[in-house]
């Protein structure tokens, strides 16, 4: 609805009549001038507006800029829940899992950004999902991949994503990781390729996968995994997008 040179009535400044409206103000002429104002939470207050159709067309407004400033303050208080419980978190120094992509699918796991840890081989929980007791929201998860008849010292890094902001491993049950909303990676064909086991070059009986799913892996080694990717990604805007993911790796992590 077009609200120019519609009549409202203001309770300090009578009668006025609405000369422009942006996107968070509106103009108001009234007989000593013109004033702004917050647009729409003004006309919650202060405003009377005569014409229904007006009135109901602003009222629809002030509900929906309502909604948006209790979503930003939910938002907010989770943000600062979020870092409470990370300032409290002890960090444990292999508290981040590696994928060998042997039970998950790549493909898969991209398209729904969660990750299976697999089950246990042996013992008394023998095929139950295997719990990463380890893991929290403030882990990293590094997804690799070996193409068929490549050695194992050739595996590659596909991709990574931090756990979901409220990931406990203890109750993760199902054994099924979600990503983070937005810190997740894709490694792609353009970028240089980064061999998973150059990382661990001076330890001598690393560079064999076995037969679990998941391995984990210290906060500095994902710390210089991050690095390098930042390094030899191809797009500008891959550098930013995991400059940013490396910045809240390091706040979560304590580094």
């Amino acid at each position: 609805m077009n609200l120019i040179g519609k009549k409202v009535t203001h309770k300090k400044f009578g009668l006025g009549t609405i000369r422009e409206v942006q996107t968070n103000k509106v103009r108001v002429d009234f007989k000593y001038g013109i004033k702004t104002f917050a647009y729409p939470e003004s006309f919650e207050k202060f405003f009377e507006v005569p014409d229904q159709n007006t009135k109901a067309y602003i009222q629809v407004r002030i509900e929906e800029s309502n909604r948006l400033k209790a979503l930003e303050q939910e938002e907010k208080s989770r943000e600062e829940l979020r870092r409470d419980y990370a300032r409290k978190l002890k960090i444990k120094e292999n508290s981040h899992a590696v994928f060998g992509m042997r039970v998950n699918n790549l493909n898969d796991v991209l398209e729904n950004w969660s990750v299976s840890t697999g089950t246990y081989l042996s013992g008394a929980n023998k095929g139950k999902p295997r719990i990463p007791k380890v893991l929290n929201m403030n882990s990293a998860c590094l997804l690799t991949v070996k193409a068929e008849g490549q050695k194992e010292a050739d595996r590659t890094i596909a991709g990574i994503f931090m756990a979901s902001e409220d990931f406990i491993g203890l109750e993760c049950q199902n054994g099924i990781i979600c990503a983070h909303e937005k810190h997740r990676i894709i490694w792609e064909a353009e970028d240089e390729d980064i061999r998973f086991w150059d990382y661990f070059s001076g330890e001598t009986g690393l560079s064999n996968w076995g037969n679990c799913e998941i391995k984990y892996i210290s906060n500095k080694t994902i710390k210089k995994i991050l690095e390098d990717m930042m390094r030899l990604a191809f797009h500008a805007e891959k550098k930013k997008e995991i400059c940013e993911f490396y910045n809240y790796f390091l706040e979560m992590n304590h580094m």
